[in-house]
């Protein structure tokens, strides 16, 4: 059982290694999970406690309750936490160079929408690249000022002088999310210059990169400056 964030394998040894390699066997202690060399697909709902102590402090934990010491609350329950997921997201945290944690969503839009909702206040600004993934899109032009009173400015990323005069013309800058390669022209934004223009218009701002034509094996956005990293697994 992990009962803190240190046994988790976010210091794993493996994460020095290429991406390409340490994805194959980072992230997965054989020791969890009775030996096994591959893992195993956990399928229960819930967890065993050792004691009805533990299964408060733990969900005390989860959700981050009075009393709870601000530990990884250790398996609870599988919509919280599951084995599996953990496994993903520590192999996410090993291939992703400069990342220091990962949450698994359901799917690639709910990482999106959760991330802005998360990040940008009611009545934010977010400039993003166009084009962008259709369901980025929608979310970003419709939902988020029908429901968030956020708003946003689509441009071009790709283009210096579009994206300074967006900034420049911003009723204020919560967020710059970036697509690279955009889908689908395959538009490439300089990720670094991005965020060190948004960085420079507000030392705040979040700087979102949707890194999933690339991947962590050719493209490495926390080390050109970016805060979060989004991907949609299925690609």
């Amino acid at each position: 059982r992990r009962d803190s964030i240190q046994d988790r394998s976010y210091k794993d040894p493996l994460r020095d290694l290429h991406p390409s390699s340490a994805v194959i066997r980072a992230g997965y202690r054989s020791d969890l999970s009775e030996r096994a060399i591959k893992p195993p697909i956990f399928r229960s709902s819930a967890f065993e406690f050792a004691s009805a102590e533990e299964g408060e402090l733990f969900f005390k934990r989860a959700y981050g309750l009075e009393g709870s010491d601000g530990k990884n609350p250790g398996l609870v329950y599988s919509r919280l936490n599951n084995p599996n997921t953990e496994i993903l997201e520590d192999k996410m945290v090993a291939v992703e160079k400069g990342s220091g944690f990962a949450s698994a969503f359901p799917s690639g839009m709910s990482a999106i929408s959760t991330s802005v909702m998360a990040l940008v206040p009611n009545g934010g600004h977010i400039i993003h690249t166009n084009p962008v993934y259709g369901g980025t899109y929608y979310f970003l032009r419709f939902v988020c000022p029908d429901r968030l009173s956020i708003t946003s400015t689509a441009v071009d990323t790709s283009d210096e002088d579009a994206l300074r005069e967006a900034i420049a013309a911003a009723p204020r800058l919560d967020m710059i999310y970036i697509e690279t390669p955009a889908n689908p022209n395959l538009n490439i934004t300089d990720i670094a210059l991005a965020a060190s223009l948004a960085k420079e218009a507000n030392p705040s701002c979040t700087v979102a990169v949707d890194n999933t034509f690339l991947g962590p094996v050719f493209q490495a956005p926390f080390l050109c400056g970016a805060d979060v990293v989004l991907y949609s697994a299925t690609k």
